[in-house]
């Protein structure tokens, strides 16, 4: 029995994309490692922030944490002020959110223990790959847990003085 030829083509691509899917998670592995160990919010942030691009076609709109508050923010004040309705009406649960001039756009839940609605905000021209949008998807719950790991050790050192 002989492999046809059409499939012998495909197999080097679809090995290529799943080093450079392996190679994605191996950096998302680190990066999450150095967020979690960072007792910063600022440094879990700007890391959080500056890999995006690097996860695929999305580019950061920013990072809201609520009550009225972005952080690393491209977007204009205008963009943000129409955002935090949409934001607040997805109640937690991230999805969907229209953002003039982007092709796709998507607020992802950075969940945290207390309850507190923050949202990594993400857009790019066209509907990202699946697995662009797995990764994206990663790194806001592993921002969230990282935000939520030092917001925890400044509460307890806090009560420690």
């Amino acid at each position: 029995m002989s492999i046809p030829a059409d499939t012998d083509r495909r197999a080097p691509r679809a090995d290529a994309e799943y080093r450079e899917q392996l190679s994605n998670l191996q950096g998302l592995l680190m990066l999450s490692m150095l967020m979690t160990e960072s007792g910063d919010e600022d440094k879990i942030l700007h890391l959080a922030t500056t890999s995006v691009p690097s996860l695929g076609r999305c580019h950061l709109i920013g990072v809201y944490l609520g009550h009225g508050e972005w952080r690393a923010s491209a977007a204009g004040g205008d963009a943000r002020a129409a955002l935090r309705p949409q934001l607040d009406a997805l109640g937690g649960t991230g999805g969907a959110v229209t953002i003039p001039g982007e092709g796709w756009s998507w607020a992802l839940p950075l969940r945290a223990l207390r309850g507190e609605v923050s949202y990594f905000v993400v857009a790019a021209a066209g509907e990202p790959s699946g697995s662009e949008q797995f990764l994206v998807r990663v790194l806001a719950q592993q921002t969230g847990v990282a935000l939520a790991n030092a917001r925890l050790h400044a509460r307890e050192r806090a009560a420690g003085e």
